[in-house]
């Protein structure tokens, strides 16, 4: 016969399980139905309630994709000018874009593994090969752990030269030290 704490401890660990069960049978049941949701930000989501969301159901395992798809568009102007001169000589570089952010895995304790490419050059200096960039980071913090690009592996002396991309990740992941950024409190399921 167990105590009454232990009666506790082991009823809380069960609900536990079964909770992370639901979650696992409800993910297996979307693989099973063969569906992939893409949400795609854009200038019309202006209230909660507007919402521009697409279903697209696969038809080729091949192509199957199961994320969250986030399309952005940036646009980014630079200007580099002599102190004493000012505004009067200066160099000016502009850059339009579009990317991509998929969330690719989401654990329980907030740590997110997610993938930034680029989609298209739309003007400016961006016309040069940008391979993808995966990071992982705390939901919550914003705070950048690990950023990692697949190389070439048929080239030897291949490096990664600093882009459009990893300028927007240190941009949006790195507000502040690792466990310093702000609190959220994020709903999920």
């Amino acid at each position: 016969m167990l105590c009454i704490c232990c009666n506790q401890c082991l009823i809380s660990i069960i609900v536990k399980a079964l909770l992370a069960l639901k979650t696992m049978l409800i993910i297996s049941l979307l693989y099973l139905i063969d569906l992939s949701y893409v949400i795609k930000a854009s200038k019309n989501i202006k209230v909660p309630n507007d919402r521009n969301v697409e279903v697209k159901l696969s038809h080729n395992v091949e192509e199957k994709e199961r994320y969250l798809l986030y399309e952005y568009n940036f646009w980014s102007m630079t200007r580099i000018y002599e102190e004493r001169t000012k505004l009067d000589e200066s160099i000016i570089e502009i850059i339009n874009a579009t990317y991509s952010f998929h969330i690719l895995h989401y654990d329980p304790a907030g740590k997110i593994l997610g993938r930034y490419q680029f989609l298209k050059c739309i003007s400016g200096s961006c016309h040069y090969d940008m391979p993808d960039v995966y990071v992982n980071f705390i939901q919550g913090g914003n705070n950048l752990e690990g950023l990692y690009v697949a190389t070439i592996l048929d080239e030897k002396n291949w490096k990664v030269n600093w882009n459009v991309l990893f300028a927007i990740i240190y941009a949006t992941m790195t507000p502040a030290k690792i466990g310093d950024g702000d609190e959220q409190d994020v709903v999920s399921y």
